[in-house]
């Protein structure tokens, strides 16, 4: 990661500093899109949130954390009851006394793999080390300095987890994760259809229950999950957009009835579909860039809106 250097690493004197951290719970809350120099560490007490990075929506759930790379754009959404804990990292040069970076580095090799990982983020489980490391810190912050001798131990064992946590990551081929990437991609092409997991395996070229432990173990949730979660986002675009019915954006959507739509809509978005609507409608009579994936879903239910020339945009030439 560019946020933990060899430099950090083979040099005397760098320490692990926290410049900011938070505990609170939302009802609703949204940060938009942006990007620090710190590494990041978001971690989901209680219920769920989502979190856009790199045009992608992740769901993080109770129990399950994000690790952010310095400089990586990000948001955040929280559309219900959400309790997060939050603290950002940076390594500087101090005159602190205790273990430094090139100290621990040498005692472990689980520091080597933060700074050797590649990915600009990762999307982590937590057995419950991770957490009480967390929580023990944001109270130690609160009424000691940064170089206090808790704060320093604390901080020191918290990167040998995550170390240890992305080391256990990368233990996923590239292949694996390019079957989970092309499902992404199938069921983004398809979000409007009836998507059955048999169809995306064999899409795919593997098995289907191969499939499926694989999905939940790289994105952290189930592919029937993922499919629910990105219709209603889609959904609470075109009701943001459109005054089309309900029923037939349910239908549209891939849905199987309106009451099962409106019931995932409720459990995801907080309110039901009426709701948000009347809170929501007319914020934007514009769309400026979209995904490709989208378009056909957009150009059906959305005649109404004005597209910039090149509005749509096929994912790869996104990145």
């Amino acid at each position: 990661m560019d946020c933990v250097s060899k430099k950090h690493l083979n040099e005397s004197g760098y320490f692990p500093v926290v410049v900011s951290y938070y505990k609170t719970k939302w009802d609703k809350y949204e940060i938009i899109p942006h990007s620090h120099t710190r590494m990041e560490i978001m971690y989901v007490i209680e219920g769920h949130c989502a979190i856009g990075v790199q045009e992608k929506t992740i769901t993080l759930n109770a129990f399950n954390y994000i690790l952010l790379d310095s400089n990586v754009p990000h948001s955040l959404h929280i559309n219900e009851s959400c309790a997060i804990l939050n603290i950002e990292i940076e390594f500087q040069q101090r005159n602190f006394a205790g273990t430094d970076l090139s100290d621990l580095a040498a005692q472990s090799s689980f520091l080597h793999r933060l700074a050797d990982a590649c990915a600009p983020f990762f999307v982590l489980k937590d057995s419950g080390s991770v957490f009480r490391t967390l929580l023990s810190l944001y109270e130690e912050l609160d009424f000691d300095k940064p170089d206090a001798p808790g704060t320093l131990l604390l901080l020191n064992y918290l990167l040998l987890c995550l170390g240890k946590a992305v080391n256990d990551t990368a233990q996923v081929s590239h292949s694996d994760y390019d079957y989970v990437e092309r499902a992404c991609n199938y069921i983004k092409d398809h979000i409007e259809e009836k998507i059955k997991i048999g169809d995306i395996s064999e899409y795919v070229h593997i098995n289907s229950a191969y499939l499926q432990r694989l999905f939940k173990k790289i994105n952290g949730q189930t592919i029937v999950n993922y499919i629910n979660e990105q219709r209603i986002l889609l959904a609470q675009k075109l009701l943001e957009q459109t005054d089309r019915d309900i029923a037939e954006l349910a239908l549209a959507l891939g849905f199987s009835s309106q009451q099962y739509f409106s019931y995932l809509f409720k459990r995801c978005a907080g309110m039901s579909p009426r709701r948000y609507r009347k809170e929501h409608s007319g914020k934007a009579g514009k769309l400026n860039r979209i995904s490709y994936a989208e378009q056909r879903v957009y150009q059906e239910n959305l005649p109404e809106i004005q597209y910039e020339p090149g509005a749509f945009e096929r994912e790869e030439d996104s990145q």
